[in-house]
């Protein structure tokens, strides 16, 4: 018999002050949450990184296309609803593509150093 200094606190103890440790069985199941929280890290920093790096890119390719200064404030009055709305489609379809193009880096360079997709990555719908 083991004497109940060596053995530890009762796994209702446990459950209370880690809950953690009930849900998770093994360690696998640990290092799987871990790698999930390092690989949402990365993909949140990426996504971040390519929002803030695209206004100026937006502004440049708007200034290219339309022959005119982007809207500084599309919600203002003195903005024709045109503009507003042209403003609001044309960043969205070039910020979802740098987004698109930051994440598949990252995505990339996971693959790349661990040898497999990232956690969540692994299948796809068909």
């Amino acid at each position: 018999m083991v004497p109940d200094a060596i053995a530890g606190p009762p796994t209702s103890w446990l459950s209370i002050r880690r809950p953690w440790r009930v849900l998770s069985t093994s360690a696998d199941e640990e290092a799987d949450v871990d790698e999930q929280k390092v690989w949402n890290g990365i993909a949140s920093g990426a996504a971040v990184a390519a929002v803030v790096a695209s206004k100026p890119l937006v502004e440049r390719i708007w200034r290219l296309t339309f022959r005119s200064e982007p809207p500084g404030n599309p919600a203002h009055d003195d903005v024709q609803w045109r503009d507003a709305l042209a403003w609001a489609v044309f960043t969205g379809a070039i910020v979802g593509v740098i987004r698109l193009l930051a994440q598949r880096g990252a995505v990339g360079a996971w693959r790349k150093r661990r040898g497999v997709q990232p956690p969540g990555l692994k299948y796809t719908r068909p």
